[in-house]
C-alpha cells in the first residue's frame, strides 16, 4: 500500500460507513487492515470487507467467498462442482475439481454423519438447508488443501 496515511484515512472513511457490516463499523483499524488484505488478495476493499467474518476473535471469510475466489484464481480447469447422495442422515456432498496443471480431478467429502459428530449441526441451517451447508464445508475443505493460498491463510466461517 503505498501512501499509508492516506489509506488510513480511506479506512476511516470506511468505518465511519453503514455500508461496511456491523462488525466493521467504527473500527478504522479492522478497516485499515481489510484494505491491506485487499490489496495483497488483488480484490475490491469493499468486497473483502463485505466477506470478512470475526468468529470469537478471529477472522475469516465467507464459503460463498472462497468458493468464488478459487473458482477465480485456484488451480483449477473451470469452477468447482458439486455431488450430492443420499438423503436425511446419509447425505453426502462432494466437491470436486479438475487441477489446471495436471488434469487430474480432486474432491473431498463431506457426510451428515461428519456434520452430527463434529456437532456442526448445532447451527439450525443444517436442518432448514442440509445439502447447502454440507456443499460448503466440502468446498472449503478442497479449497484449504488444494489452493490455501486463495484465502491467505484465513479459514472459513464455517472452519471456525
Amino acid at each position: 500500500m503505498g501512501n499509508l496515511p492516506d489509506a488510513y484515512k480511506l479506512a476511516s472513511k470506511f468505518a465511519n460507513s453503514q455500508l461496511v457490516p456491523k462488525h466493521l463499523q467504527g473500527k478504522p483499524d479492522d478497516c485499515f487492515i481489510a484494505l491491506l488484505m485487499a490489496e495483497q488478495l488483488g480484490c475490491n476493499a469493499i468486497m473483502v470487507m463485505q466477506n470478512i467474518v470475526i468468529v470469537s476473535g478471529t477472522a475469516g471469510w465467507k464459503a460463498t467467498f472462497v468458493i468464488g475466489l478459487a473458482n477465480e484464481r485456484g488451480p483449477f480447469d473451470g469452477p468447482l462442482e458439486f455431488r450430492t447422495e443420499g438423503k436425511g442422515d446419509s447425505l453426502a456432498v462432494t466437491a470436486y475439481g479438475k487441477v489446471r496443471k495436471t488434469g487430474r480431478v480432486v474432491e473431498r467429502t463431506v457426510t451428515m454423519a461428519m456434520a452430527k459428530a463434529a456437532k456442526w449441526t448445532s447451527n439450525a441451517k443444517y436442518s432448514e438447508m442440509p445439502e447447502q451447508m454440507l456443499s460448503y464445508r466440502a468446498a472449503c475443505f478442497l479449497v484449504r488443501l488444494y489452493c490455501p493460498e486463495v484465502l491467505l491463510g484465513l479459514q472459513s466461517e464455517h472452519e471456525l
